[in-house]
């Protein structure tokens, strides 16, 4: 029967007793330690007797130095004894009225103790991954916009079309708005370059039309505050309308995109195989995604605190360097329309879901006795190797543990996804 009473939030409480004698103890090994730090005349350093350190160092620093040394041992022998993992340092109570032995109280975090369901039901698989041909038809125009390549057509624009365009934003006295205006931009039309009301309004134009005081709505998280929100007035031109034809690619110009001298059906199944490789990627994505969210439901876990404390700082941090929130906080909290508490509370949800997931995973493959092959292990010295020559100082075993853990995660997942 263990020696303490288990509390919420994976916390436990234990009380031990300190014995006078082992509080002297402490206070002798405090002052043994200090010896070397005081000076006193006709003592060599670390000579002088006890009573002699005691006063030049002080009785009070000694006696907190001594309290804490009796503490951290009486700590670690409870801890080592009923070898409990902790998580965290100990909150200590100290009793009330004074008396031998000291009873303190210890609470402390510990590892949580994971139920789990039955693992072994979860069956998913990836999605099966089809290739359209106007998926790979999209690419190529896709491809023919970004190098401005296009046929020259005398008929009003269309969606899809490239375009080489005039705008300008007027105010009410007619002058321009700043960080509105554009000559000779060349955009395809339908893709959302520009913003919907701007894109439609050059549909149906010919090269060498004009419209004046086309309504422009700017969204309410528009990055200009001064124009979020807002319904602005742009004076359009259109030059020039290009169909865009990749079966009218040439030779040349294919060569330029594949990187070597190609026919049009042989590169068409080029982009079939890159299409197919990160549809595949992201379908085994999702289905370990959905292999997770289905774990997430077997695993009962009383998480501690300081984890989910510990990754909502580490998370919030990370989004505070974001340079538009090192721009203006303000306004980026009211893009995303959440408050800084909202946000953290989000962050907190998120956290301890994944610290579940990952409880759970690390359960999984430890009862499976998940291991990695030498090629894999190879692989995990590299990285640790990489690391190292960054970072001299990188405790390598802490390193090397990380790592092996999530690499066998990512065995386990990959099979469950793959096999199933």
């Amino acid at each position: 029967m263990a020696n303490y009473k288990q509390l919420a939030d994976s916390k436990i409480q234990f009380t031990t007793k300190i014995e006078k004698a082992a509080l002297e103890n402490a206070q002798k090994a405090v002052i043994e330690s200090l010896k070397d730090e005081v000076s006193i005349k006709g003592f060599r350093k670390g000579q002088a007797p006890d009573e002699m350190v005691l006063g030049a160092i002080g009785p009070q620093r000694v006696a907190e130095e001594a309290l804490n040394r009796a503490l951290d041992k009486a700590f670690w022998n409870f801890v080592q004894g009923e070898e409990i993992r902790i998580v965290n340092r100990p909150d200590i109570e100290m009793p009330d009225k004074e008396g031998w032995p000291m009873e303190v109280k210890f609470t402390v975090e510990v590892y949580p103790t994971i139920k789990l369901g039955d693992y072994k039901k979860i069956k998913v698989k990836p999605a099966k991954v089809e290739i359209k041909e106007d998926e790979i038809d999209e690419v190529l125009q896709t491809l023919c916009a970004q190098a401005q390549i296009g046929h020259t057509v005398d008929r009003a624009a269309k969606d899809r079309d490239l375009l080489t365009v005039d705008f300008v934003a007027k105010d009410k006295k007619g002058e321009t708005i700043p960080r509105t205006e554009g000559k000779g931009q060349i955009f395809r039309i339908g893709m959302g370059h520009f913003l919907p009301d701007l894109e439609k309004a050059f549909l149906g134009m010919k090269a060498g039309d004009t419209k004046d005081k086309v309504k422009v709505k700017f969204p309410k998280d528009y990055q200009a505050p001064d124009m979020a929100g807002k319904t602005i007035l742009f004076n359009i031109a259109l030059h020039e309308v290009k169909a865009i034809e990749p079966e009218k690619l040439t030779e040349d110009q294919i060569e330029q995109f594949a990187g070597k001298p190609m026919k049009l059906p042989a590169f068409r199944e080029q982009i079939r195989e890159t299409i197919t490789t990160n549809k595949s990627k992201e379908a085994e994505q999702n289905a370990i995604r959905e292999y997770e969210e289905a774990l997430l439901k077997l695993v009962n876990a009383d998480l501690p605190p300081s984890w989910i404390d510990e990754e909502v700082k580490n998370r919030f941090m990370r989004m505070t360097q974001n340079p538009q929130f090192q721009a203006n906080p303000a306004a980026f909290w009211a893009q995303i329309g959440k408050s800084e508490e909202a946000f953290k509370k989000d962050i907190a949800e998120e956290a301890q879901k994944s610290l579940k997931v990952f409880l759970g995973l690390s359960q999984v493959i430890e009862t499976e006795g998940i291991e990695l092959d030498k090629d894999e292990m190879n692989e995990v010295d590299q990285l640790i190797e990489a690391q190292v020559a960054r970072d001299p100082n990188t405790n390598q075993e802490l390193l090397k543990d990380k790592i092996v853990l999530n690499r066998k995660i990512d065995k386990h997942l990959r099979a469950q996804v793959l096999s199933a």
